[in-house]
């Protein structure tokens, strides 16, 4: 049993001088705040605090706020009320002492946030907001973390017509972000107007009310949202790869192509524009060479700004370019030297950026392919080169590449003969798949297993997704139902994996798309445009799982819709 000397009771009780004594080889008593309970508690009034000290001593215990003298708190209840409403809001620190003559002992510490300014909120979509993509985000976002009175799908709902539309309801790990998602976007008819309703209270940790708008949060969802069409020059080089645009991070359209230094002249520069809320913004040529388009240009985003690779037309400079975009001016990256190939003029690269942001480029030189990766100290080549089977009329677009999970590539090429090749890196070697009958053009992309996919022709009428499986065989998807002049089929797909596929319809020289839901294709934009180009279109799932198409129109102009389902 603990033996307390009678000399420091008795210094306690009666308040003597000097701090209370005890036996220096007695273990030093325990001093824990016991109210509030938890590390940290939010508070905008009156907070009870408690404390004890075991073993039992009748001593005062000292509270301290941010280090410094408080309040005491008498034996035997230890109690204080602390009225916070005159306090400057702020978080403090408090914890409980007792001195002694040889030591102090002190509680653990817990924190106090003194809080009486309610929590804001923004909405996304903005209230009356016209042009949305149907798969954009929803989202309530608070200043603060938030509680709620109801479950997550009683306080945030969707309406469509007055109906409710079924959707999952999520926060975000900070308790600051209501995430609203429609369960199955292409249940919606379109156009229509989405009204989504807030039902509180909503409080901060402290219990401060949440002042909900009063204002309607609707918005206008499109059967397609259009973009302003871009000029191009009528006559881009065989050499040089089709228009090429995609989608970055902020959900902003990159275009790039070539255009001619001069109307009629045989010198082509890199053609870029940027998208924003303002329309089409021209970004200045990455390079002073006049002809630096002729010999291909490839585009790529990491994050949200544009990645492009070039071969330069200096016949002294035998190797591919590559610049980034940092917001304002072009980063130069170091040139990729053609190990193979490199005064041949049939260069085309693609270019794709990989899950850590580092470019991967493709080109070929018209009897192989050949790749680089970009590491933190240049340029890897440890792909060796791909043989052509057989050696094709160039025009810059019979090869494709994708890149896995892991930033590995995968691919793609045709020869005369419709048949398709897809080989895949794995790390030390390239895997081959088995060859492809009836592929006419060589796009790919990733299953929801994460394995490859294309397009084979069915016959008139009928496009077939084709994918990985795991025996190392392709596998047919049911028949997209397609225009029997449907021809050029393009894929994506988005985090998904559920494949989206666009095509030109040469009867009426227009283009469509069809989406596969998992259990049926939505065909619903089945074709738009009057006017394209007989060439594949380019099809981009971003991020959110929105599909944007775009194509060439006869009127010398691009085109990037974004059908809305």
């Amino acid at each position: 049993m603990t033996r307390v000397r009678p000399l420091m009771l008795i210094s306690a009780v009666l308040g003597l001088a000097g701090c209370p004594t005890k036996d220096k080889y007695d273990p030093l008593p325990t001093v824990r705040i016991t109210s509030p309970t938890i590390d940290t508690t939010y508070t905008n009034g009156s907070l009870h605090i408690g404390a004890a000290i075991e073993p039992p001593l009748d001593v005062p215990i000292q509270l301290r706020k941010d280090g410094a003298a408080f309040t005491t708190l008498m034996p035997p209840s230890y109690e204080y009320t602390w009225d916070t409403t005159k306090t400057i809001e702020g978080a403090y620190t408090l914890t409980a002492e007792v001195d002694f003559s040889d030591a102090t002992a002190r509680s653990v510490p817990v924190t106090v946030v003194v809080d009486r300014t309610p929590p804001t909120l923004t909405r996304t979509p903005a209230p009356g907001a016209v042009d949305v993509a149907l798969r954009a985000p929803i989202q309530v976002a608070f200043s603060e973390p938030i509680v709620l009175a109801h479950a997550p799908d009683d306080t945030f709902s969707l309406l469509n017509n007055g109906s409710v539309v079924p959707t999952s309801i999520t926060l975000d790990s900070q308790g600051r972000t209501a995430t609203i998602r429609i369960g199955d976007p292409s249940a919606l008819s379109l156009p229509t107007t989405l009204v989504a309703t807030i039902t509180g209270p909503i409080t901060d940790r402290a219990g401060n009310v949440a002042a909900l708008p009063s204002s309607d949060w609707f918005w206008d969802v499109p059967t397609f949202v259009k973009l302003p069409p871009l000029a191009i020059d009528p006559d881009i080089p065989p050499t040089t790869r089709l228009p090429a645009f995609a989608i970055g991070s902020d959900r902003q359209p990159v275009f790039a192509t070539a255009s001619r230094v001069t109307p009629g002249g045989s010198d082509w520069r890199i053609q870029l524009s940027k998208c924003d809320d303002a329309g089409w913004l021209p970004l200045p040529p990455p390079s002073d060479d006049v002809d630096s388009a002729s010999r291909g240009v490839a585009l790529a985003v990491a994050g949200a700004q544009p990645v492009i690779a070039w071969r330069p037309s200096a016949t002294d400079r035998a190797e591919i370019a590559v610049s980034s975009w940092n917001g304002t001016a072009w980063d130069p990256l170091p040139g990729i030297a053609l190990a193979s190939g490199g005064a041949r003029t049939d260069l085309a690269p693609i270019l794709r950026v990989g899950p850590d942001q580092r470019p991967v480029i493709l080109w070929s030189t018209g009897d192989s392919y050949f790749l680089a990766r970009r590491t933190q100290n240049g340029w890897d080549q440890e792909f060796g080169a791909i043989p052509i089977n057989t050696l094709l009329p160039f025009d810059g677009n019979h090869f494709d590449m994708i890149l896995d999970d892991g930033g590995d590539p995968i691919v793609s090429w045709i020869n005369p003969s419709g048949t398709g090749h897809v080989a895949a890196w794995n790390g030390g070697a390239w895997r081959a798949t088995p060859d492809s009958p009836n592929v006419n053009e060589p796009f790919l992309a990733l299953d929801s297993n994460r394995r490859p996919m294309g397009v084979v022709s069915g016959g008139p009428g009928a496009l077939l997704v084709q994918r990985l499986g795991g025996e190392n065989k392709w596998q047919i998807l049911p028949v997209a139902p397609v225009p029997p002049q449907a021809k050029h089929p393009r894929i994506a797909a988005g985090p998904s994996g559920l494949p989206v596929v666009a095509y030109f319809e040469a009867q009426t020289a227009s283009v469509g798309m069809a989406r596969w839901t998992g259990e049926r294709w939505d065909t619903r934009a089945f074709t738009f445009g009057a006017a394209a180009i007989d060439q594949p279109p380019q099809i981009v799932v971003d991020r959110d799982g929105t599909a944007w198409i775009g194509w060439r129109e006869a009127a010398n102009q691009f085109d990037i819709w974004m059908p809305n389902y």
